[in-house]
C-alpha cells in the first residue's frame, strides 16, 4: 500500500475519532502519531523528538513564567489592574484581549503570542469572573488579524523567505497589509455579531494555586518578586521579538522559566503544576502528523491535482480563487509553515507558466494557509486553545466558518486581485 493511501486512512480515522465524545483527544493523538511511526512514514527513531519540538519548548518555558506570576501575585496585581480599565463588561474585556493579542501578533507567530497572553487572560478571568470559554476565542482572532499587518507577523516571513529563495523580492513590511487591513474591518463586526454567539457559555475558569481564586485575595501592592516576573516577563518578550542571540524562541521561553526557579519566584514542584501536559503531548502528537502528512507525499497529490485541471491559461483571478481554497483545505491536516512552504513553489510555477509575477498567487498561499481552521489538525497550538477554553472539538468548524472564513475570502478576492495581479 502507498504512503499516500496509508496517510489518507490514518487522517480520516484521527479526523472521525477527535469527533467521537467517548475518546480523549490525547488518546487519538498519539494514536494517530504512533500510526505514522509504525507505517514508516515519519522514521520511528524520530518520532518523539516532535513531542520535545520548539513549539513545545517554548510552551513549557512560558507556563513556568505563568506559573511565576500566579505563584508572587504577579497575575492577580496585573488583573486587577485590567479590570479598573474595562470593568468586568463582558464585551469591553474581549475587545482589550483582541486588541493586545493583535498588536503582538504583528511582531511574532500566534504559539508565542499565546504562552504570553496566557497568563493575562488567566488573572483578567479570576478578576473579572469572566468565564476563559469567553475571551480565549478572541485571542483567537486578535492573533490572526494581527498576524497579517507586518512582514514580522506569523507566516509571513516564510512566504517571502520562500520567494526570494525564487528569485523575485520579498513582501514589504507593510505589503500585507493591503489584504490585512480590510480583513480587519470585515473581522471585527464578525466576531462582535456572530463570534460572540458561538462561543460557549460553560464556566471555566484557569487551573491556578487555589489562593488566587479567593475574592479579595488579589494584591493591591506591588511587590520586589513581582518585579522580578515582571522583568523576567518582559525580557524574554523583547528576546522573542528582536531575537538578538539568533536562537530559536524556544531558548528564550526557557531561559525565562529557568530565570523564575533561580530567582525562587516558583519552585520545581509548582513549575510542574503549572505545565499543562496532557497540552503538551497533544501538540507534540499533532506535530508528527503534520510531518507525516508533508513526508507521505499526500499534500502535493491533493495540490497537483486539483490545480492541474484549470491548465495555464485559465483566469488569474480564477486561479487566485482555487489556489485559496486548495490551501484552504490542504491546510486542515498540516501545519500553517508546512502548507505555505508546499503550496508557494506550486503557485510560483503557475504563475511562470502563465508569463506573469508570482504575488498574487503566492498571496493567496499565505491567506489561505489560515484562512479557517476547522479542527485541532489544522494547527498544533490549537490544542492549548481547546484546553484553555474549555472548547470541543465541534467549536472550531463553528468559529471557522462563522468568524474566519468569509472575512479572509472577502478581503482577499477583492484585495489581491487589486493589489498583485
Amino acid at each position: 500500500m502507498s504512503p499516500v493511501i496509508i496517510a489518507a486512512i490514518i487522517m480520516v480515522a484521527t479526523f472521525v475519532l477527535f469527533f467521537h465524545p467517548k475518546i480523549e483527544n490525547i488518546i487519538v493523538g498519539v494514536g494517530a502519531s504512533l500510526a505514522f511511526g509504525l507505517t514508516g512514514i515519519v522514521p520511528i527513531n524520530t518520532l518523539f523528538n516532535f513531542y520535545t519540538s520548539n513549539t513545545c519548548m517554548v510552551m513549557i518555558g512560558m507556563m513556568t513564567i505563568g506559573g511565576a506570576m500566579f505563584q508572587s501575585g504577579l497575575a492577580g496585581w496585573i488583573g486587577a489592574k485590567v479590570i479598573k480599565v474595562t470593568g468586568t463588561n463582558e464585551v469591553k474585556v474581549q475587545f482589550a484581549i483582541l486588541l493586545v493579542s493583535a498588536l503582538l501578533a504583528t511582531s511574532m507567530n500566534g504559539s508565542s503570542v499565546l504562552m504570553i497572553m496566557y497568563p493575562l487572560m488567566c488573572s483578567v478571568a479570576i478578576s473579572s469572573k469572566i468565564s476563559m470559554s469567553r475571551t480565549v476565542g478572541f485571542y483567537m482572532s486578535g492573533s490572526l488579524m494581527g498576524s497579517y499587518l507586518t512582514l514580522s507577523g506569523g507566516m509571513v516571513i516564510i512566504s517571502a523567505a520562500l520567494l526570494e529563495s525564487a528569485g523575485y523580492r520579498m513582501w514589504n513590511f507593510f505589503e500585507v497589509s493591503w489584504y490585512g487591513i480590510p480583513r480587519l474591518l470585515l473581522a471585527l463586526p464578525a466576531v462582535y455579531f456572530l463570534g460572540r454567539r458561538v462561543l460557549p457559555k460553560t464556566m471555566v475558569m484557569p487551573d491556578v494555586p487555589a489562593a488566587e481564586k479567593k475574592e479579595g485575595d488579589l494584591p493591591d501592592k506591588f511587590t520586589v518578586k513581582m518585579g522580578i516576573v515582571l522583568a523576567i516577563l518582559l525580557l524574554t518578550i523583547a528576546g522573542m521579538v528582536t531575537n538578538f542571540l539568533k536562537v530559536p524562541l524556544s531558548v528564550y521561553a526557557v531561559l525565562g522559566g529557568l530565570a523564575c526557579l533561580i530567582t525562587n519566584c516558583i519552585t520545581p514542584k509548582q513549575m510542574f503544576s503549572a505545565i499543562s501536559w496532557n497540552t503538551i503531548v497533544l501538540i507534540g502528537s499533532m506535530t508528527a502528523v503534520a510531518k507525516g502528512v508533508e513526508l507521505s507525499g499526500i499534500g502535493t497529490l491533493i495540490g497537483q491535482s486539483i490545480l492541474g485541471f484549470t491548465g495555464a491559461g485559465a483566469s488569474p483571478v480564477l486561479l487566485v480563487f482555487i489556489i485559496l481554497m486548495v490551501t484552504a483545505v490542504i491546510t486542515q491536516f498540516m501545519s500553517d509553515s508546512g502548507t505555505i512552504a508546499l503550496m508557494t513553489p506550486i503557485a510560483i510555477s503557475i504563475a511562470i507558466a502563465q508569463g506573469i509575477e508570482p504575488y498574487a498567487y503566492a498571496m493567496a498561499v499565505l491567506v489561505g494557509s489560515a484562512m479557517c481552521h476547522l479542527s485541532i489538525m489544522a494547527s498544533p497550538s490549537l490544542a492549548f486553545i481547546m484546553n484553555m477554553g474549555g472548547y470541543k472539538p465541534s467549536f472550531f468548524p463553528k468559529w471557522g466558518l462563522v468568524v474566519e472564513f468569509l472575512p479572509s475570502l472577502i478581503a482577499a478576492m477583492i484585495m489581491i486581485p487589486l493589489i498583485w495581479l
